[in-house]
């Protein structure tokens, strides 16, 4: 593969810049947390230990750094990216959004092998290569389009798996998309996908040229999503963490307790079986579908009577004390009950019927102080919530009633 002294120098300073943000990145990423956050990182950064592998794994792309000119180390790279970036982003998405199951652990952790070992070879082969040695690639190049595909496939499933949880999560708890703490994720949502175009593009027009563009879009985007994560983006306060602690550790202890009353079982299975609902939580075991239609009743009363919707970041969870309950309850109450509406469309029916009070009382009403008094803390969530729930923007709609 032969490269003029220009090429060669443009090649080793765009792949240079290319490791370089990357492990500077990393760095970045692992030893900055904003305090008082750093005192529950596991909860406020939950993918940091998956951040630090992807920045810092394109050191691997050194290679091609040493020897730019080498046929080896060229085959390597160009097919490094299509395979990385499918398993890191999968990785960085179920951590960081609490995808991960804990008995599918192993067995994501299984399928990873595959396209990690194939970049572990392409490495020792574009040494041995890049050092003089004769290699062989027949064969490799077709497995490492085949596992590319399938991953990015697996990375597309994620991405909708991502974006339905976005919607689901939003409509259960949180009466404005504004203050949906999933904010971050509808950001990021798609950018994994524009990292797989910039690899298969240079997978496949196989250029020297566009991997020194790629390198340096790769590079700026590095630091843009550092900038990103930088800051938690998880809403529960470090009380509510440390509360979560605390029950967690009271679930603990129950076990531990179960397993010393267990001495004269032959197993702790058996000892489980006899006494199941000491692995739930006590405030979960009696919680009928009455009593889900209870508590329903119960925040929808409380949210009219006080005109709570009036509240423009009000969330579900904000009402647990005041009905006496908590949020896993008040999820269940009306993420299980989809026909008479989640809480989402329920407070926002609210405010919309106070608009449309709003606008008999006075047609000519700014359209700032309707929002306001409604309860919406944008004129564009506004206008597309009351379209959704009239079919007409709010000038239309006056205009049609007092016409009548």
């Amino acid at each position: 593969m032969n490269i003029s002294a220009t090429g060669y120098l443009y090649c080793y300073t765009a792949c240079l810049i290319y490791i370089l943000s990357s492990v500077i990145c990393g760095v970045i990423r692992w030893f900055h947390m904003c305090h008082p956050y750093d005192r529950n990182a596991d909860y406020f950064y939950p993918g940091r230990k998956q951040a630090l592998f992807f920045y810092s794994a394109l050191l691997l792309q050194l290679p091609y750094l040493l020897w730019p000119d080498s046929p080896d180390t060229w085959t390597y790279v160009r097919v490094f990216g299509m395979l990385y970036y499918p398993v890191c982003f999968s990785m960085l998405f179920l951590r960081y959004f609490r995808g991960e199951q804990h008995h599918k652990k192993l067995r994501r952790a299984l399928i990873s092998v595959l396209p990690l070992a194939w970049i572990v070879f392409g490495f020792v082969q574009a040494i041995i290569g890049g050092l003089g040695f004769r290699t062989s690639w027949t064969g490799w190049i077709d497995l490492a389009i085949v596992i590319g595909m399938v991953y990015t496939s697996y990375l597309m499933r994620i991405v909708w798996w991502l974006r339905q949880k976005i919607r689901l999560y939003q409509q259960n708890h949180y009466s404005n998309d504004e203050d949906f703490p999933y904010r971050f994720a509808r950001r990021v949502l798609f950018v994994p996908l524009v990292w797989l175009m910039a690899m298969w593009v240079l997978f496949v027009t196989d250029s020297p040229s566009v991997k020194v563009v790629v390198d340096l879009l790769c590079s700026i985007m590095h630091v843009w999503l550092l900038i990103l994560i930088l800051h938690p983006h998880w809403n529960l306060t470090l009380e509510e963490t440390q509360e979560v602690e605390r029950q967690q550790n009271a679930l603990m202890n129950e076990i531990v307790t179960m397993r010393q009353q267990a001495t004269e079982a032959d197993s702790i299975e058996v000892a489980v079986d006899k006494n199941p609902s000491i692995l739930e939580p006590r405030q979960q075991k009696h919680f009928s579908d009455e009593h889900k239609k209870a508590l329903r009743e119960k925040v929808i009363t409380l949210v009219k009577d006080k005109e709570l919707f009036k509240q423009p970041n009000l969330k579900l969870n904000d009402l647990a004390a005041e009905v006496g309950s908590n949020c896993t309850y008040l999820y269940k109450a009306f993420s299980q009950d989809k026909q008479q509406g989640t809480f989402y469309h329920i407070v926002n029916a609210m405010r919309v019927q106070r608009c449309k009070e709003l606008l008999l009382k006075n047609p000519a009403i700014d359209q700032y102080d309707l929002m306001a008094g409604s309860g919406f803390n944008s004129i564009s969530t506004f206008y597309r919530v009351f379209k959704t729930f009239t079919g007409h923007t709010p000038k239309m709609w006056v205009k049609r009633e007092c016409s009548k």
